[in-house]
């Protein structure tokens, strides 16, 4: 059965991107220490499963008071365990709610990632609008946004 533990800065060299957590990261610079700072301002964990092979990094990062952004990067390992991860992130956007007095939880998502569009609305994030040239390579991205 996979489980959560407390994030460690390691955990983004262990883990092995799919390719768009890859895609996302190459248009980030320094995407890597970005994520690590974020992780230090805020909540974060790593899923792993029975191998102690990681699934999954995220949190929610706190933008200011009562305000967070959510993240996850996923590696291949989420296609066997998706029910579990789902149930997990939920679970820690509840946590972030409860623990930061949260009214506003926003995630941005690569355009032309239906999957975690899909995803988002799923955990209750709805679409606000579009983030044209957002990143270093001209990606767009959309903001979508949870309102408790």
């Amino acid at each position: 059965m996979p489980s959560l533990m407390p994030f460690r800065k390691e955990d983004l060299h262990k883990i092995n991107l799919r390719p768009f957590d890859e895609q996302v990261t190459m248009g980030v610079p320094n995407a890597l220490e970005m994520i690590a700072r974020q992780a230090e301002n805020g909540m974060a964990y790593t899923g792993i499963d029975d191998n102690g092979e990681i699934i999954a990094i995220g949190g929610v990062t706190m933008l200011w008071e009562k305000v967070g952004s959510g993240w996850v990067m996923t590696s291949d390992l989420l296609l066997k365990h998706k029910t579990w991860t789902h149930r997990a992130i939920k679970n820690i956007l509840d946590l972030a709610i409860t623990k930061h007095n949260l009214h506003r939880i926003e995630s941005i998502i690569l355009e032309d990632h239906i999957v975690s569009q899909a995803w988002a609305k799923r955990l209750g994030f709805e679409r606000e609008g579009l983030l044209r040239k957002y990143d270093s390579k001209k990606n767009d991205y959309w903001l979508y946004s949870r309102i408790i």
